[in-house]
Formats: structure tokens, C-alpha cells, sequence
């Protein structure tokens, strides 16, 4: 039976990906499940039927911190607090490895029931229908007083996150239709008019002295839309002038390193403007003077010949930029 679980172990690590980004940041996840323990070291737990619930929190696409009680059959009661890391949160199938700790009650067959301390540890893969609903299925090792190497499999379902607005669609430019030419009217001989009293010059119009606004890029950690406190202190900089200018209308333009898929940069790009651009709106800039757009990997401000996440031209290139589009 040892074998047979080691088979299905690596046979979940060893799926095909399938290309589709599913596990976002900030959702919760519910996951009522089944299971059965294949094997074990104790009569407890081994050949006997397990159900139960999971619920989850995804502090990032990467990490998950979930909590979950179960029980075996009528012999035992789990509950457990693990840390999940999935390995490609932005792939429709999404293999994972957990660990954690938690409190077994155990009742013995003819024998009075006791607490112990437990560990486990253990490895699956989620495979996602659409945004709300999912597939999961895991192999993991519960140590109590023994070992105890469970397969189990059930629905997950997804609430709450947040979706990066999609980018806003330039109109197209109007069509403009040249007037006709007017008819050339026949020669007139001018009667020549009386000659006027020179007037006196107009006092020159004084032109309004020109003004230049430079509004200064914020720079991101990696893999990361969160403001930084140098961040901040530099938006808050660009606000005074555009407090102090209040006819400027701006793109917020998002930018990112060239690690990661394009799909997974394009939306992170996007939600790094959409972060600046709250945060305007937040100190007092009106939403309408405010664009906020994504440009993904497309537009580095330094070529990244070997992309590195800490390397200078990766740190330079994960920006928010401020282009002015009318003063």
C-alpha cells in the first residue's frame, strides 16, 4: 500500500499544465472533502473512511494559510492549521505541498480516549473549472502516534478577491471630412478706400510663463503592488503638483521586470497603476484628471539581458510611471 501511495504522489506532481490563471490573491477557499487511509502503523486509523472541511486564506497566489478539521471514521478527530505553497497559481492546474501541526482525539476500540499532539505533510494539485469553483485532490502523511498516509479528494470553492480592472480601450479618432472648396468669385476692382489716421501700437500681451511639471516615477518589490514608504513619499510629492496644477490630466502607466509569463506581468502591471491611481483619488485627486493603464513587460526602462529579480535592471524596470496628457 506504501508503494501504491508514492505512486500517486508523484503522479499528481507530474500532470500537464494547462495554461489559465486561477488562484488569486486575498480570496478565501472552502473545501469540504473525503479521504480513506491507505496505510498506517496503527489499527486506529488504517483501511478506515475519513470527511471533513477545509478553509483557506491565499496571503498571496503563492501562499495559503488554511485550517481544517476532519474525522476518521468513528475513531478519531482532526484538527490542523497548515501552510500550502503552490508552485503555478496562474495555471489552471496547480500542483501544491503542504505542512502543518494540529490536536488529534483519538478513541481506541475498547480503550479510553486520549489527546496527542500532530504533524503532517504532503503534496497534491488543484485543477480549476472557472473563478469560483475547483478540483482538489492530495496525498499527505499524518503523524500521530503513528504514521498515517492519507488520500483524499473534494470541491473547492473560491469568494472574495480581487480582479485587476482590465486596461481602458483608447476611442478611436473621429473621421473628419474636409469642406468643399468655395467658388472662385469674379475680379472686383477695388474702390480705394480713404486713407485713416495712423492708430497708436497696442501695448504688447504679455505671454503666462511656461510651466514644467515632472511628476516622478515609484518603484515596486518584486512580485509585489504594494506602496512602499518611499513610495508613498514620492506620490505624495506628485500630488502637490498636481494639486498646484489642477488643469494636468494624466495616464498612470504600470509597469514590470521581464520575470514571470506575460499574462501574469500584464496583470500585475495593471494592478500596480490601479494602486497608485486609489491612492491619488484617496489624497484628494479627482478620478477624472486620472488614467491607469497596464504595459506589462512591454516597455522596459532598461534591457534585462539576464532577467534576476534583485538585479538593477529588474528593481529600475518594476515602475509606475506618470505620462501628462494635457497641460
Amino acid at each position: 500500500m506504501k508503494k501504491n501511495a508514492l505512486f500517486a504522489l508523484l503522479f499528481f506532481i507530474s500532470l500537464p499544465v494547462l495554461v489559465s490563471a486561477e488562484i488569486r490573491e486575498g480570496t478565501f477557499e472552502i473545501n469540504p472533502f473525503v479521504g480513506y487511509c491507505t496505510t498506517a502503523n496503527s489499527p486506529v486509523f488504517c483501511h478506515k473512511k475519513e470527511f471533513g472541511i477545509r478553509v483557506g486564506y491565499n496571503i498571496t497566489d503563492h501562499w495559503e494559510l488554511e485550517g481544517g478539521y476532519s474525522k476518521i471514521a468513528s475513531r478519531a478527530d482532526l484538527v490542523g492549521l497548515d501552510i500550502l505553497y503552490h508552485f503555478t497559481p496562474e495555471k489552471r492546474l496547480t500542483p501544491f505541498i503542504l505542512a502543518g501541526m494540529g490536536n488529534a482525539r483519538i478513541r481506541p476500540e475498547g480503550k479510553p480516549t486520549y489527546q496527542t499532539l500532530m504533524g503532517d505533510f504532503g503534496a497534491g494539485f488543484k485543477y480549476s473549472f472557472n473563478d469560483t469553483y475547483a478540483f482538489r485532490s492530495e496525498v499527505r502523511d499524518v503523524v500521530t502516534h503513528s504514521n498515517n498516509v492519507i488520500v483524499s479528494a473534494g470541491l473547492v470553492i473560491t469568494l472574495g478577491g480581487k480582479t485587476p480592472k482590465a486596461a481602458p480601450v483608447a476611442a478611436p479618432a473621429p473621421v473628419v471630412t474636409p469642406e468643399p472648396k468655395p467658388e472662385p468669385k469674379p475680379a472686383v476692382t477695388p474702390v480705394p478706400a480713404p486713407k485713416a489716421e495712423p492708430k497708436p501700437e497696442p501695448a504688447p500681451i504679455q505671454k503666462p510663463e511656461t510651466v514644467t511639471i515632472i511628476l516622478e516615477d515609484v518603484h515596486f518589490a518584486h512580485d509585489s503592488s504594494a506602496l512602499t514608504a518611499e513610495a508613498k513619499d514620492i506620490l505624495k510629492r506628485d500630488i502637490k503638483k498636481l494639486k498646484d496644477n489642477p488643469g494636468i490630466v494624466v495616464e498612470i502607466q504600470g509597469h514590470t521586470s521581464a520575470i514571470g509569463t506575460e499574462g501574469h506581468n500584464m496583470k500585475l502591471s495593471v494592478k500596480r497603476a490601479n494602486m497608485v491611481k486609489d491612492y491619488l483619488i484617496k489624497e484628494g485627486i479627482a478620478e477624472n484628471r486620472l488614467t491607469a493603464k497596464g504595459y506589462g513587460e512591454a516597455m522596459p526602462e532598461v534591457t534585462e539581458k539576464k532577467p534576476k529579480k534583485e538585479s538593477p535592471a529588474a528593481k529600475t524596470n518594476r515602475r509606475v510611471h506618470f505620462e501628462i496628457l494635457i497641460k
